[in-house]
């Protein structure tokens, strides 16, 4: 099952990164930086696709922000600098779960990757250099591959926690 999940992300993630970016990058008012020939999504256009696609309670958060719900989840989008989508899932306290354990998935799986913050929770995210706003479908099936790769996560933990059951 696991495979099928990481070849349904890596068709998706290949579709999402086909669309070719090109220019050069110059810095706007607000201090972001992007391509010439680039149109990046703002706030409220990502609000409206979200909500448009279904995702419940989406909501901004602050000026580059929003969070939103996807099957239960509960995910958190950036707009970053360079006019790019960051999107971050977040784990409680995952008893068990060590640097080590972050660092032997994140050599085993390309399209996300996580990290212990400052609190010991497992957080997931994903980065979409991608921000051309006429069309969104690479949006789309980029928040689409999120969700695969949370479903994936959740599964390894299963395996290693299976695995630690005397």
């Amino acid at each position: 099952m696991t495979t099928c999940f990481r070849l349904i992300s890596l068709l998706c993630l290949s579709i999402a990164l086909s669309v070719p970016v090109t220019g050069q990058a110059a810095a706007t008012s607000s201090g972001k930086f992007v391509a010439d020939s680039v149109r990046p999504f703002t706030q409220t256009q990502l609000v409206e696709l979200l909500k448009r696609e279904g995702y419940g309670s989406v909501r901004p958060l602050g000026e580059d922000n929003i969070h939103f719900k996807y099957d239960g989840y509960d995910i958190f989008l950036v707009i970053t600098k360079m006019g790019g989508i960051s999107l971050f899932f977040r784990m409680n306290q995952i008893p068990d779960f060590t640097l080590n354990d972050v660092n032997e998935r994140n050599a085993s799986t390309r399209l996300s990757r996580v990290f212990l913050d400052k609190d010991g929770n497992l957080v997931l995210t994903n980065d979409l250099l991608y921000t051309d706003n006429s069309n969104d479908t690479p949006v789309i099936l980029f928040v689409r591959s999120f969700h695969v790769s949370i479903k994936m996560l959740i599964n390894d933990l299963i395996e290693k926690r299976d695995a630690i059951k005397p």
